[in-house]
């Protein structure tokens, strides 16, 4: 039987999320049994995911250390979005990504115009290799996919599915 790990939870929480959760964690694991619900997010990488990941990547994203930018992988031929598309694919396969690859350079970004002078008022940001973001933008909106599709996340948790954000929360708020 399934059950829903409470591990490094608090003890004195365990009944509660039971309460709360279990119930809905039953009946989604026999919707996804019965269903397939995620069979799909297993299946091989499509050239016209590939495709359409790139079209639709943002083109001002700063690259990584290769500085292969998404201008650049936009102008991919057919050919060779086909040698990106088994190179995903050999990646999913894996279950890996290889390391040179999934790595970022780190960049501090001043909030104000004293630029880098005071590392207070600095924030930092990653730039990672775009041919990963192509990548990762495939899997994530497989999984998000199903998420929506099957309701599995709350429509109360604004952020966490497309057309959400925090304009409903704030204008309830503000109510």
């Amino acid at each position: 039987m399934l059950s829903l790990s409470t591990g490094g939870v608090d003890p004195t929480h365990h009944r509660i999320i039971h309460e709360c959760y279990q119930p809905q964690y039953h009946i989604n694991h026999r919707r996804n049994r019965d269903e397939g619900w995620w069979a799909r997010v297993l299946d091989p990488i499509h050239l016209a995911e590939t495709t359409s990941a790139i079209h639709n990547i943002n083109s001002a994203s700063a690259p990584g250390k290769s500085e292969v930018s998404n201008r650049l992988l936009k102008l991919l031929d057919e050919e060779n979005t086909v040698t990106l598309n088994n190179l995903f694919n050999s990646w999913f396969t894996q279950r890996e990504v290889p390391d040179d690859i999934n790595t970022a350079i780190l960049r501090l970004l001043p909030k104000t115009p004293n630029g880098l002078s005071d590392l207070n008022s600095t924030r930092p940001i990653a730039l990672m290799e775009n041919i990963l973001k192509v990548y990762e933008h495939i899997i994530i909106g497989r999984v998000v996919k199903v998420l929506h599709t099957h309701h599995i996340i709350d429509e109360a948790q604004f952020g966490a599915l497309p057309g959400g954000g925090t304009a409903a929360p704030l204008r309830t708020l503000r109510a």
